[in-house]
């Protein structure tokens, strides 16, 4: 069996290819958990002020770009433009509203 070197990925609604991903392997998921866990710290490092000014940039940075991302979604997800609009709001209203992650304790 030959090894997949990179996974094509296809509109649902439509078929056509969407894009192309390279084939991960064990060790650089790996690096790439460990790269994540030491972001981590450097993000809990900048205290909730820090972290509330950081997203709330991300969430005008995506309001900026809706109608780009959106079109993204219903051509990765086979959505309506209306879903795929309603979801990124959804995901700015988070951004701004919720600079944190929930504990559940």
């Amino acid at each position: 069996m030959s090894q997949l070197t990179e996974i094509v990925s296809h509109s649902p609604a439509t078929g056509a290819e969407v894009g192309r991903y390279p084939n991960t392997t064990p060790e650089t998921i790996n690096a790439l958990v460990a790269r994540a866990n030491s972001a981590s710290a450097s993000w809990r490092a900048l205290g909730f002020r820090g972290r509330k000014a950081i997203l709330r940039e991300w969430a005008h940075y995506i309001s900026e770009h809706i109608d780009e991302l959106a079109a993204i979604v219903v051509q990765e997800t086979g959505k309506p433009l209306s879903d795929a609009t309603l979801e990124i709001l959804i995901a700015i209203d988070q951004l701004s509203l919720r600079p944190f992650p929930y504990r559940l304790s």
